[in-house]
């Protein structure tokens, strides 16, 4: 099979939707499939075997950047052939499009309480960068510009079919896959030591770890302002990805809690992050399918996370993971975090949080994907569809 993979940035060291493409494009190249991608950026490794098309895309300017990659994309695909072609970026020209990250609209919403003001409406009706990205979801979930959608929650799904009527037996959920082996706690276990001492951590600290970029969406703040409320200095709170840090030292200053936060930047390495833990915590606003909670499952780490992320959905709170209603309420997401103080609570809970994530494999998700693959191109072969 031919496939053609389109995607902004081809960089499996940013991890999310550039570390999926790069794993399956691997999972297709090993299955005996060409894979070529079509992509604006590349950095980090990439498999041998893969093909890339460079996209031209201005770069100058984030409307013209995210409109001139869909409509090169669209042309250079236009003059070849493949069997499917499978959109990852925003784009409108495809096969399947993997929805990845919900809409930008709710997104919007659920982050940034002025979004839904009347003052927020107009102006992302008036942002040239808002209303770019929304006018390619239009194009993009128009049914003439898609076979199947696949979306990696039902989170996703439903806002989906809500925000632009899509029929929901279009889009198939697909949850995010981790690699189990890499995650694995025995492989991680010999790096615990040595990584505790370089973050500073005392052998009866507890390591609450944070993962992730775009703080203000992911809870960051609301995390830090639970921490004084645990009533345990020895409750320590490790923040690994890149944001304000500026700003984020102040509330933490503010709160009189700075000997109990670092911030540890970003990290290629972050399995060494997740050995030195005890407890994950991710109170996320909104996230399709954070892969940081699926990472932290399998390295053995009970999570404390968000109702409003789709990686909720593969949770029984209680047993494999706690839950938070809301995850702007420090006081609730404190008491779910007390739980895991307990080191016997952390130990059954994070083996159970190991067995569910050991589920979400590569090699399940590429199998789902191909059966969406083989439906495609059943559709196309009878003419159903575009």
């Amino acid at each position: 099979m031919k496939v053609a993979l389109v995607i902004y940035q081809f960089d499996e060291t940013k991890g999310g939707v550039e570390a999926y493409v790069a794993n399956f494009s691997r999972q297709l190249l090993a299955h005996g499939h060409e894979a070529h991608i079509f992509c604006a950026k590349r950095g980090g490794s990439a498999p041998g075997g893969l093909v890339f098309h460079d996209v031209p895309a201005t770069k100058s300017w984030s409307p013209l950047t995210v409109r001139s990659f869909a409509r090169n994309s669209a042309r250079m695909l236009q003059k070849e052939s493949y069997d499917v072609i499978h959109g990852f970026s925003r784009t409108c020209y495809q096969d399947i499009y993997r929805i990845g990250g919900g809409c930008h609209a709710e997104y919007l919403r659920q982050t940034y309480s002025w979004a839904s003001t009347l003052f927020g409406r107009i102006f992302i009706a008036l942002s040239p960068r808002h209303r770019a990205i929304i006018a390619l979801e239009k194009m993009r979930y128009d049914r003439r510009n898609y076979e199947r959608l696949t979306a990696n929650s039902e989170l996703t799904k439903r806002e989906v079919a809500r925000e632009f009527n899509v029929p929901p037996e279009d889009i198939t959920v697909i949850y995010n896959p981790v690699d189990a082996a890499r995650f694995a706690p025995e492989r991680l276990l010999p790096l615990r030591a040595g990584m505790r001492k370089k973050l500073g951590l005392a052998a009866d600290e507890t390591a609450i770890l944070f993962v992730g970029t775009g703080w203000q969406r992911k809870g960051l703040r609301h995390l830090i302002e639970a921490m004084p409320l645990l009533d345990d200095a020895k409750a320590k709170l490790i923040v690994v990805g890149e944001g304000d840090i500026k700003a984020y030292t102040k509330i933490v200053a503010s709160l009189g809690i700075g000997s109990r936060v670092f911030f540890a930047g970003r990290s290629a390495r972050v399995e060494e992050y997740y050995a030195a833990a005890d407890v994950f915590a991710f109170p996320s606003l909104h996230d399709a399918f954070p892969n940081v909670v699926l990472e932290a499952m399998a390295s053995g780490l009970p999570v404390v996370c968000s109702k409003l992320t789709g990686a909720s959905e593969i949770i029984t709170d209680g047993t494999d993971a706690l839950l938070v209603d809301e995850p702007r309420d420090a006081a609730a997401l404190a008491e779910r975090i007390k739980v895991l103080l307990d080191p016997q609570k952390r130990k059954e809970i994070g083996a159970r949080a190991r067995l569910t994530a050991q589920k979400y494999s590569y090699e399940e998700n590429y199998r789902r994907t191909m059966q969406v693959y083989d439906e495609v191109l059943r559709m196309k072969k009878s003419g159903v569809g575009i």
